[in-house]
């Protein structure tokens, strides 16, 4: 059996958190690792953990897309896909 995908929410937004765990736990193999509510804890997390994936809001409040060249020289082989929801 393959190991599931782990992923990482980084989002300041609670509802499209909830969102998004609610979709993933109707996924087989799909486990959200951990939520990042800023971009200070996202790079912390990504340096204690191993995400699979990496789910980024581009607002201000996560890094915006200065946060993408940052993660990548952290983990340049992790994926990301950006998400965005204006207020």
């Amino acid at each position: 059996m393959a190991e599931s995908l782990q992923i990482l929410i980084a989002d300041e937004n609670p509802d499209f958190v909830l969102l998004l765990k609610d979709l993933f736990t109707t996924i087989s193999d799909v486990h959200v690792q951990s939520v990042a509510r800023s971009g200070a804890m996202l790079v912390a997390k990504i340096k204690s953990a191993c995400p699979d994936v990496i789910f980024l809001d581009l607002t201000p409040g996560m890094g915006g897309l200065k946060m993408v060249d940052e993660i990548k020289s952290l983990q340049p082989q992790l994926n990301i896909i950006i998400t965005y929801h204006p207020e």
